[in-house]
């Protein structure tokens, strides 16, 4: 009698539909108009949820759009270089010829 020891190895991939998966799915799927129906929906029948107010405004009602992206291109620089050092921020500034 001969006993024996195998061990084998397979790899599967799955995609588990998470049910926040499936809402950012849902969510992604809908035009303006449908998202702000449901935003206000969801803000209705949940009292914990709270509709922030933009405090931008004047940026927004200004048709100037190269401030608009001046504004937007300030701040993925501070979220992007945030643990950053400003002597960092001048090499790269230099060396990729920003600002």
């Amino acid at each position: 009698m001969r006993m024996e020891f195998d061990l084998k190895l397979q790899q599967t991939q799955k995609l588990i539909m998470t049910p926040e998966l499936k809402q950012a799915i849902e969510i992604l799927q809908l035009n303006s108009l449908e998202l702000n129906a449901l935003i206000e929906q969801e803000l209705e029948t949940n009292p914990l949820l709270e509709k922030e107010e933009v405090i931008e405004e004047d940026i927004y009602e200004s048709n100037d759009f190269t401030e608009l992206a001046k504004y937007i291109r300030e701040t993925e620089e501070r979220m992007y270089y945030d643990d950053s050092d400003d002597e960092e921020i001048e090499e790269v500034n230099r060396v990729g010829g920003g600002d």
